[in-house]
């Protein structure tokens, strides 16, 4: 009995975010309340209060696991190359997974362009967090490279930035897996040249 009560709490917990998630990409965090998510979710509407306590707990729990799943996403999928894996694979990998998130998550990016409109002192630092990380790990790669030149923050802003803009703005690859296999390899491409110039 208990164990089918802990599912029926694990799986009421999870609706409650997914569809905050949902909700809050759709509308942003000011025209969404707790009400609107627990009646969306098939829950009471006192439910996500109950397990998340208030609208700004909520949104930071569904911010928390969208860093979680582009961490696990790209940083992870660096993580697993070689410990010396050249500057093209481990910058392949971060294009690779980080355009696949993209295209797989559509409230991920809605929800980015929604904390972007933020004053810089009022936004939440999971990104940003997730962002310093990825620079480690392309400033590590770059100098076992001998890029020494190549600013590490710099050269993932640059990343970031094509392969965000194309989702952030327009459907720019939706049903179109051939066009986005070949922007993949444009975005490498520039950024491999870009550093190679630079060395």
């Amino acid at each position: 009995m208990r164990s089918r009560k802990r599912r029926d709490r694990d799986a009421s917990k999870a609706a409650i975010l997914a569809t905050a998630s949902e909700l809050f990409a759709k509308n942003g965090f000011e025209r969404t309340s707790l009400a609107d998510v627990g009646a969306a979710a098939g829950v009471s509407r006192g439910l996500p209060a109950y397990f998340y306590k208030n609208k700004e707990h909520l949104y930071l729990a569904v911010f928390e696991r969208a860093s979680e799943e582009v961490r696990k996403c790209v940083l992870s999928a660096v993580q697993a190359l070689p410990a010396h894996a050249p500057i093209e694979q481990v910058l392949g990998s971060i294009v690779e997974s980080y355009l696949n998130f993209l295209d797989g998550n559509p409230n991920a990016v809605r929800l980015l362009q929604w904390e972007s409109l933020k004053p810089p002192e009022g936004r939440l630092k999971a990104p940003s967090m997730l962002f310093d990380d990825a620079v480690v790990v392309v400033e590590q790669t770059l100098k076992r490279s001998g890029h020494t030149e190549v600013d590490a923050r710099f050269l993932l802003l640059s990343i970031v930035g094509m392969c965000f803009f194309p989702f952030g703005t327009v459907s720019t690859f939706k049903g179109k897996p051939t066009m986005l296999s070949a922007y993949k390899k444009h975005v490498l491409d520039v950024v491999l040249n870009g550093i190679r110039g630079a060395r």
